[in-house]
């Protein structure tokens, strides 16, 4: 399952996973349903998903808590859970999640990788503009990854690191990162990690290749849609608008789905995102006045020209 969600073949780890599901049952071995949980909830992080990838990615945790130990933690269901929170509009409640899983971590082993938890807070802190603290994360993230080799959270970091180097116009940084990140993904398709196409996409956009962005990010749409709404939505539509037109069926498209998303989230920061630059951050405290009263007004703000 892993290994298919690794080289973005989502909807093959999805069938898989809700195989295991169904074969094991409510009784079957907790590790094996929790591991299906956790790939089914980072498929459905889309619009209409939010809720139930919380309450899959719930469900991993508990599953792991069943088992009891190292192994049943081993892949970090807290950090998976942790991102369901934040993509459904719920950040706090998913830096807590954090913590509580590092600290179940440090109970049950000495020797663990915990590149995962940093890399997943520090997409949580940048998106609340918390930059100085989600600098930290990165730093410590990337030494974990130096020693452990891991590549999905180690190319998370160098993501992230490019997203808080464009808002602060630092394009050399940014640059240097997604160096940073190609290299570690080594042969793996860029689309497996949606949020590299997504801070890749809006480096493109800075430098002006509109075309490249928005292939970069049409990646993102094509190879995970449910995830497109939190690591590309925005970005796609100001890039769409510009090559295709303000009108254009891909623009409405995925507009509408972004709006949608903010309105079943609370989180209208994923809307108003659409309307900033390319290297504006996502920070709730700075556009959350930016609700909208209906889903039809919201799509209407975000494609007007």
């Amino acid at each position: 399952v892993y290994k298919r969600q690794g080289l973005g073949r989502t909807e093959a780890a999805a069938v898989v996973a809700r195989r295991v599901l169904d074969r094991q049952g409510p009784a079957g071995d907790p590790i094996a349903r929790s591991l299906a949980c956790q790939v089914l909830a980072s498929t459905l992080a889309g619009a209409t998903g939010a809720e139930d990838a919380v309450g899959l990615a719930h469900q991993a945790v508990r599953e792991a808590t069943r088992m009891g130990t190292w192994e049943a933690f081993r892949r970090h269901p807290h950090a998976t859970y942790a991102r369901a929170l934040a993509d459904a509009g719920r950040p706090d409640e998913a830096l807590v999640a954090l913590s509580e899983g590092r600290a179940l971590a440090d109970r049950l082993t000495t020797a663990w990788d915990d590149s995962a938890y940093h890399a997943t807070s520090a997409i949580i802190t940048t998106r609340l503009g918390r930059w100085q603290e989600a600098e930290q994360h990165l730093d410590l993230g990337l030494e974990a990854v130096a020693q452990s080799g891991a590549v999905v959270p180690g190319v998370d970091l160098h993501a992230t690191r490019m997203v808080i180097a464009l808002a602060r116009g630092d394009l050399d940084t940014a640059s240097s990162a997604l160096d940073a990140a190609v290299h570690l993904l080594g042969d793996r398709p860029a689309r497996s990690v949606p949020g590299l196409c997504r801070s890749w996409g809006a480096l493109l956009e800075a430098r002006g290749d509109l075309a490249g962005a928005r292939d970069r990010l049409m990646d993102v749409w094509e190879a995970r849609p449910a995830s497109l709404w939190i690591n590309a939505g925005p970005a796609l539509i100001r890039v769409v608008q510009q090559t295709d037109g303000v009108a254009s069926p891909v623009a409405t498209e995925v507009a509408t789905a972004v709006a949608e998303q903010a309105a079943a989230t609370g989180a209208p920061w994923i809307a108003a995102h659409a309307v900033a630059g390319p290297s504006a951050p996502v920070c709730r405290s700075t556009v959350i006045h930016a609700r909208l009263p209906s889903t039809k007004s919201r799509v209407a703000s975000i494609t007007r020209p």
